[in-house]
């Protein structure tokens, strides 16, 4: 596995304000922030969001994603809340917050266990009488979060389709392992230009597999850094 984007581990995040539109719930033992479609009762879609390290701490930006992908799709979009209080705190100093990353990666971000997780939140999903009108299910994720989406989305996956937005462990054997369509979004600091260039490369020797690169957007554009780059920000944000 490479080592965490460095931008993700020592940038702080940035805060933003907004009012959620969605509910709370408890799936698989986690508390799951879950919007849905206003015109729609009976979604035939549900989405898994993965957040990125910081968690829920920075939810008026990730929830806020969240809300614009069930209003845009039609689906319903759950997020659970995988680190609760062991979340990277935002505005930490650079050293503390890569000393936290690390700590966490150790710990409730291993992403072998965040996938297995992953599993039994899609067979609490069919299960639930709630969302019986759902026919299938996607995930995407943030950062962390898109390390899992795309480990996720490989030999056996329950899910139809996936996404990845500034991915962070960024290696090429994962988009050559995707058995499923999938989209990547890059910023501008993701990786090395040749890193992403193959992984890029791989992407499009999938069928139904591609990647955008947004060349004015810092990692985390549309998680816990939206906002950062005032001039593009909500272009940027809106657009992925």
């Amino acid at each position: 596995m490479s080592d965490f984007n460095s931008h993700c581990a020592c940038t702080p995040a940035v805060p933003h304000e907004y009012a959620p539109t969605g509910t709370y719930t408890t799936v698989t033992g986690l508390n799951t922030y879950t919007a849905k479609p206003s015109y729609s009762n009976s979604p035939t879609s549900a989405i898994i969001a993965i957040h990125d390290i910081f968690g829920f701490n920075a939810k008026s930006k990730t929830f806020q994603g969240a809300d614009r992908l069930a209003s845009q799709t039609g689906s319903v979009v759950l997020m659970p809340d995988f680190f609760g209080s062991e979340a990277v705190p935002l505005g930490l100093p650079a050293d503390e917050q890569m000393k936290k990353v690390r700590e966490l990666l150790a710990g409730k971000a291993n992403v072998g266990m965040a996938v297995e997780k992953v599993r039994e939140i899609v067979e609490a999903v069919k299960s639930e009488p709630q969302y019986g009108s759902v026919r299938k299910i996607g995930i995407y994720g943030l950062c962390w979060g898109g390390k899992v989406a795309v480990a996720s989305s490989q030999a056996n996956t329950p899910f139809a389709a996936s996404a990845q937005a500034h991915p962070g462990m960024v290696v090429v054997e994962d988009a050559e392992k995707l058995t499923i369509p999938h989209l990547a979004l890059f910023s501008k600091q993701d990786g090395e230009p040749e890193l992403i260039e193959a992984y890029s490369k791989a992407l499009e020797a999938k069928m139904d597999a591609s990647s955008e690169k947004y060349e004015r957007m810092s990692h985390g554009w549309m998680g816990a850094r939206a906002f950062q780059d005032p001039e593009d920000a909500v272009e940027g944000f809106e657009r992925g």
